[in-house]
C-alpha cells in the first residue's frame, strides 16, 4: 500500500483562501489597529470597538476575530502579557483510608534499613515487614547526623499514619546511631550477615532503575535526574 503523509500545520496563507479578500484587508485593518492601540487584550479590543469609543472606525468585531483566525493569536500580546506559573503547585492527592485490620495488627511496625549505590551517589533504603512500605532518600553522606535526619524523616510518615516504629534491623555500619534510636530497639547483624528483607528491596529498586535508564534516549543524565529516578522508582 502506498505511504500517504500527513500535515497538520496550519499557514498564513492557507487560511487566506477560506476568506475573501476584502475579509483580509478587514483583519490587517484590525491587526494594525490593535497595534496602535498598544495591545489591548481580544476582549477589550472588541469593547473598543463595539461601544463606538473609537469614531470613524472602520474595524468590526468580524474583522477582530478573523484577524485571529488568519494570524492567530497576537505574538507582542503572548510575549508581553503571558506570567510564569509556579510548577510546584499541584492538585492535592486523596488521603487513603488505612483499614482497620491494618492498624490493629500492624500498628508496631519493624524496620529494616541498608544504604544503597547507583553511580556512587549513597541513598537510604528502608522496608518495613509485614506492611511492605518502601522508601528511599538521598543523601549527601553516610555519618551519623545524616542517618538520623533521612530516618526523623520516614519516623514521621509512619507516625502521622498512627504507626509506632519499635524495631530497627541493619547491618554493623548503623551501630554509631543504635543510642539515638532508643526507646526503638536496634538489632545489629553481624559482620557478614545483612539485611535479607532489605537487600532485596535494594535489588529490586536497581532493576527498575535501570530498566528505566535503557527505555530513555539519553546517554548521560545530570544527578537531580538519577535521584528523582530512584525516588519514583
Amino acid at each position: 500500500m502506498p505511504v500517504i503523509s500527513y500535515c497538520n500545520l496550519q499557514t498564513v496563507n492557507s487560511n487566506k483562501k477560506y476568506f475573501s479578500r476584502r475579509e483580509v484587508q478587514g483583519a490587517d485593518r484590525a491587526r494594525s489597529l490593535q497595534q496602535l492601540l498598544w495591545w489591548p487584550s481580544e476582549s477589550d479590543f472588541k469593547k473598543l470597538v463595539t461601544t463606538n469609543i473609537l469614531h470613524n472606525c472602520r474595524v468590526t468585531p468580524d474583522d477582530i476575530r478573523r484577524a485571529r483566525i488568519i494570524y492567530g493569536p497576537a505574538l507582542p500580546t503572548l510575549k508581553g502579557k503571558m506570567i510564569h506559573t509556579n510548577p510546584g503547585i499541584f492538585q492535592p492527592i486523596p488521603r487513603v483510608n488505612i483499614p482497620a485490620p491494618i492498624i490493629n495488627e500492624h500498628r508496631n511496625v519493624s524496620l529494616q534499613i541498608d544504604f544503597c549505590f547507583i553511580n556512587g551517589a549513597p541513598f537510604l533504603h528502608t522496608v518495613s515487614e509485614h506492611i511492605n512500605y518502601r522508601t528511599t532518600q538521598p543523601c549527601t553522606s553516610r555519618g551519623r547526623l545524616e542517618i538520623l535526619r533521612k530516618l526523623a524523616e520516614v519516623q514521621h510518615k509512619y507516625h502521622c499514619r498512627g504507626f509506632k516504629i519499635t524495631d530497627y534491623h541493619a547491618d554493623n555500619e548503623f551501630d554509631k546511631i543504635a543510642d539515638d534510636l532508643l526507646p526503638a530497639m536496634t538489632h545489629i547483624r553481624a559482620a557478614l550477615q545483612h539485611t535479607e528483607r532489605a537487600e532485596r528491596s535494594i535489588r529490586t529498586l536497581k532493576e527498575r532503575v535501570r530498566s528505566m535508564v535503557y527505555s530513555t534516549p539519553y546517554r548521560r543524565m545530570p544527578r537531580i535526574m538519577i535521584k528523582k529516578m530512584v525516588q519514583g522508582a
